[in-house]
């Protein structure tokens, strides 16, 4: 078996009138839709009149009284369409009114459902936000369960429910959790509203705890989520991982078969949307006071995508076969009722983001040309056939009808294709079909058969089609040691959209530390040296997938890719920054104290592309070198705006302290700046119920508690000028016990905070720490010199400030010799290119008998 690379940029081709399209035309290329086309308007005997392209016509596939509240559909092999309904009273039915879910089928093929047959209906399905057909498999989502039918006898009928994930809040409700879709890895992705605080646990026992800046609690991967999310699981229930957070109300998310994800979010106030393009552990900007142009200003908030007036989106779908014609392959649609419409967007490629304009796809009208109320698409689907099928729920009082219609080109017929997964040749068929559920029922089958496949796959590695390419590349990775040693390979093919494919692959089916736990796997430490190569790379789309990679590891296991990775970035692509500042996430100061040297020492002299690193990186140690910046007259508003934005990002009691100062500033234009953005998104998160969140400069402390250093954390305790010599030492041993309250320790002593009695305690305990990162980003503090013994003054009995702050810069500090180390000052690593670092290639045998990657269950 031989990876074959070809060069996919071909000469564009003319087609038809629809305009230029290169046969290999990637969900990235631009002018997929054509804005000024043909409309073709489809009249029916109710006055609905829906507006279309010309090559493309809607017909009824189904309506009331086979359907009342579809609240959402899919598609399974056959093509049958199943849906979800609402509870409530339906006419001519035997009074029941729970919720159900229901298959319709067009048994003569006339394209018209004729036959109905009732799967479930139970009494938990109040309001189903989504209804997935996985093989036998049927998932149903309605908060506060993910529920799963299973029909294992093929007879229609469930014989098994078990409920996968449970706890999700908004009970009933259309801001719970949302319709499970595909991945292209064989994982499951869904999208949950903002119904918070709740706790969810998966199969495993990973607990996800997801609240609100003002109540985060820490989750078991050791971070803190906020408010909507995009959530990754396994089809069993287990391995839940947060993709992204902060989204307003989350409302639906699509897939593709490179690995992306979208996503559509709502804002309920405003009535406006964001269509988004979703980076992994990104964050979209919510603030509790509603105010999303203040919350996006700070760091770490992603960049938007197309924002939406007076929306309110329900669906959406990756469209990327030809069925429907060429033009329409790599289209995202998305459903809104709230405008009567489906919108087209082709994601354009730019830089390490894309670019989201959207056009008509489908939109109601009147006969006179209004918007036709009737239209109110809520949920769509993807058939086997390739015809996109749009369900509509008009509600009218007490009156509700549902009706189905059916996207297809105009005049040419599209039939279902007979699928068969008895072989290999109807696996790779299923696995090339345009419906996502089809596909995972080949992916499943070609993945039971193992390394076995992989040699019939490979043809698919080399395709033409770029969809075809990447779903072959994301199964090759899980055949075990031969396809995955291929998938290595292909980190080195010319495309940098397979290069990301083939990334992404292989970090699908490796295990990855956490905060929590932030020890390397195995596999982490093989992917280490693959991923040090991709730091230099030429795409920048590849860099910022190195960026996502590496947010969770250690400084000193990716000190020189982070400089690599800072050392791409132009100034300018704000997708980029956003990957970047994950990358930094945790590891901020370490990343500074290499840089500082490269940048100006005046931080009024920085350049546009060292302001924006600063702010994306908000180092506490830099706090003053930031807040010269903001309070710099002679600097234009923006950009002091910008310093403030970092300040406020910062997770330390000094730092809100300079915001206070801030908004009693004599200059109100910054005073306004500085007041909005008081209320920092990444408030510091609570270890537990128990804890208190941290005091924010716009929430006084109560007189009686500031004086108790019981009420007190150890980090505020520190910061503060009260407690004794025991418990301020005692606050010292106790935030250096992690790696996390280290990192505070150490913050403490860059802005100044502790006193040498303090610091001849912080001293060992840094210096020793069982964290190689820790030790190293300590050591310039510190100086191996023995130290004087601790003068019993330093020991006091009194609440007042006892201990004199140091207020000259940091100094070398004296430490016990028993903790003696070699002390190296910080200098800008230097990109990893030398051939000794490069990675070691097994030969394909000894891959096959000593496998590099886990091996996954079949």
């Amino acid at each position: 078996m031989r990876t074959v690379f070809r060069t996919i940029a071909l000469s564009p081709l003319v087609l038809t009138a629809t305009g230029l399209f290169s046969l290999t035309q990637p969900a990235g290329s631009p002018g997929l839709v054509p804005t000024n086309r043909p409309l073709n308007v489809c009249q029916f005997a109710d006055s609905t009149a829906l507006v279309l392209p010309a090559d493309l016509e809607a017909t009824v596939w189904a309506e009331s009284p086979m359907l009342y509240r579809p609240t959402s559909i899919d598609v399974d092999a056959k093509g049958r369409i199943w849906v979800a309904e609402a509870a409530g009273p339906r006419p001519g039915s035997d009074g029941t009114t729970d919720g159900r879910v229901t298959i319709l089928t067009d048994t003569n093929g006339d394209g018209r459902a004729d036959n109905q047959t009732l799967f479930v209906q139970d009494a938990r399905l109040v309001h189903p936000l989504g209804v997935s057909v996985l093989d036998r498999n049927v998932y149903v989502s309605n908060s506060p369960d993910l529920l799963l039918y299973a029909d294992e006898n093929g007879d229609d009928q469930p014989e098994r429910t078990e409920t996968v994930l449970t706890g999700f809040g908004g009970k009933n409700q259309k801001n719970g959790v949302h319709r499970l879709v595909a991945g292209p890895a064989g994982n499951y992705y869904v999208s949950v509203g903002d119904a918070v605080p709740y706790t969810v646990t998966d199969r495993d026992g990973w607990a996800l705890q997801v609240g609100t800046n003002a109540d985060k609690q820490l989750s078991s991967d050791g971070r803190s989520w906020v408010n909507g999310v995009s959530l990754r699981v396994r089809p069993n229930g287990s391995g839940l991982k947060v993709m992204a957070d902060n989204f307003y109300n989350s409302q639906a998310i699509a897939t593709d078969s490179y690995g992306n994800l979208w996503q559509a979010d709502t804002d309920e106030n405003t009535h406006m949307a964001h269509i988004d393009w979703v980076l992994e552990g990104g964050k979209a900007g919510f603030s509790p006071s509603k105010s999303r142009a203040g919350a996006t200003t700070l760091p770490g908030t992603m960049p938007v995508g197309d924002i939406v007036q007076n929306s309110s989106p329900t669906a959406l779908l990756m469209y990327e076969d030809e069925k429907l014609g060429l033009p329409y392959r790599g289209t995202l649609l998305c459903a809104d009722p709230r405008q009567h419409r489906i919108v087209a967007y082709k994601p354009e490629i730019r830089g390490a983001g894309y670019r989201l304009t959207g056009t008509d796809f489908v939109s109601g009208t009147g006969p006179a040309g209004e918007r036709n109320t009737t239209f109110e698409p809520v949920a769509m689907a993807i058939g086997p056939d390739g015809a996109v099928y749009v369900a509509s729920w008009h509600e009218a009082g007490a009156n509700s009808t549902g009706r189905i219609y059916r996207i297809a080109p105009t005049g040419r017929s599209l039939k279902n294709p007979q699928i068969d997964l008895r072989n290999t040749a109807g696996q790779l068929a299923a696995l090339t079909n345009p419906a996502p559920q089809v596909r995972m029922l080949g992916f499943n089958a070609l993945k039971q058969q193992g390394d076995d496949v992989a040699d019939a796959l490979m043809p698919m590695v080399s395709s033409l089609n770029a969809y075809h390419r990447s779903r072959a590349i994301f199964l090759l990775a899980q055949l075990g040691p031969e396809g995955q040693f291929e998938v290595e390979r292909l980190l080195k093919a010319p495309e940098a959209q397979t290069r990301i494919v083939a990334l992404r692959a292989l970090r699908s089916i490796t295990p990855e530390n956490s905060k929590a736990n932030p020890a390397l796997t195995p596999s982490q430490q093989v992917l280490l040296p693959l991923l040090g190569n991709l730091s230099v790379d030429q795409s920048v789309a590849v860099r910022r997938e190195v960026c996502v990679a590496l947010r969770d590891m250690p400084y000193a296991d990716c000190r020189r890719m982070l400089a690599n990775l800072v050392q791409g970035y132009d100034g300018q692509d704000s997708y980029y920054l956003n990957a970047l500042s994950e990358a930094a996430d945790g590891k901020e100061d370490e990343l500074f104290a290499d840089l500082r040297s490269s940048f100006a020492a005046d931080p009024v002299e920085w350049d546009t592309r060292t302001a924006n690193l600063m702010w994306a990186l908000h180092p506490s140690s830099a706090l003053s070198l930031l807040r010269k910046r903001a309070e710099a007259e002679q600097l234009p508003a923006e950009v002091r705006q910008q310093a403030v934005a970092a300040i406020a990002a910062m997770q330390t009691v000094t730092a809100r302290t300079v915001m206070a100062d801030l908004t009693r500033g004599s200059d109100k234009l910054l005073a306004a700046s500085a007041k909005e953005l008081t209320d920092v998104r990444r408030a510091k998160p609570q270890a537990s119920a128990s804890v208190s969140p941290a005091t924010t400069a716009t929430t006084p402390v109560p007189a009686s508690e500031k004086l108790n250093p019981a009420t007190m954390s150890p980090r505020d305790l520190l910061a503060s000028k009260y407690g004794t010599y025991a418990e301020r030492s005692k606050a010292v041993q106790d935030l250096a016990q992690t790696p996390e309250g280290a990192r505070q320790l150490i913050d403490l002593i860059a802005e100044n905070r502790l006193s040498n009695a303090m610091l001849r305690v912080a001293g060992p305990a840094l210096l020793k720490h069982p964290n190689a990162a820790i030790r190293q980003q300590a050591a310039p503090y510190f100086e191996p010199k023995p130290a004087p013994a601790v003068a019993a003054a330093d020991s006091v009995k009194v609440a007042p400030p006892v201990e004199k702050p140091v207020t000259a810069p940091v100094r070398p500090i004296a430490v016990p010799e028993s903790t003696a180390v070699s002390v190296r000052k910080p200098v800008l690593p230097t990109p990893i290119v030398t051939e000794r670092q490069m990675h070691q290639r097994l030969p394909r045998r000894a891959a096959r008998q000593s496998p590099r990657w886990p091996i996954l269950p079949r």
